[in-house]
């Protein structure tokens, strides 16, 4: 992807920087955006910062409001005292990108999926979600809503126990229970966790 002028620009004065000391390369994994490493080279230590362009229409047809949304969960996660990227600067508007955008912070780390101390790893993605339900997040502007088309769900035709199925769908289909609020990923799982040390 070539990034126009505009967006090269709102990318600089984002970062504190001009364009010329800018450097853009796409990074791999996403599936539900296209990600991009930003590197500024003014310093002999250059800062690294990801850009997230949120160019899935059929997501952005259904939450307009998805930059603001993801940048409002990132300051959350600040409150919370997470290890994950601060927000530096975000978009809801196409302002050269040909979608809305949010930058962050870059943190090191690589995704593990054949850890070499497997209950260490379990413990880490459990501790950190955990730390994540413990926050409240009153001021939170977003509250959770299922993605699930609950009138179309079936038991699969695979399925050799399909009365479970049906006594699971008839759960989903009732009343949701009272429940404390806390804040959630929604997304959790080892592919979109950073470990280090294999941890």
């Amino acid at each position: 992807m070539t990034f126009s002028l505009d967006a090269r620009e709102w990318l600089a004065r984002s970062i504190g920087t001009t364009t010329r000391y800018l450097d853009i390369g796409p990074m791999k994994g996403s599936t539900s955006s296209s990600v991009f490493l930003v590197q500024c080279s003014r310093s002999t230590t250059p800062q690294r910062f990801v850009l997230r362009v949120l160019d899935n229409h059929e997501w952005l047809a259904e939450e307009p409001d998805l930059a603001a949304h993801e940048a409002a969960a990132l300051e959350e996660a600040q409150k919370a005292g997470l290890r994950a990227p601060s927000l530096v600067a975000y978009s809801s508007d196409d302002i050269g990108f040909g979608a809305p955008v949010v930058l962050m912070s870059f943190i090191e780390g690589n995704i593990e999926l054949w850890p070499s101390n497997f209950q260490g790893w379990l413990a880490g993605l459990a501790g950190a979600l955990a730390a994540i339900h413990r926050h409240t997040a009153h001021a939170f502007a977003w509250r959770y809503r299922s993605w699930v088309e609950k009138a179309t769900l079936a038991p699969p035709a695979w399925s050799t126990i399909p009365g479970a199925w049906e006594r699971a769908i008839e759960l989903v289909r009732s009343a949701e229970p009272d429940a404390h609020v806390v804040f959630i990923h929604r997304d959790y799982h080892p592919t979109n966790v950073l470990c280090t040390r294999g941890l």
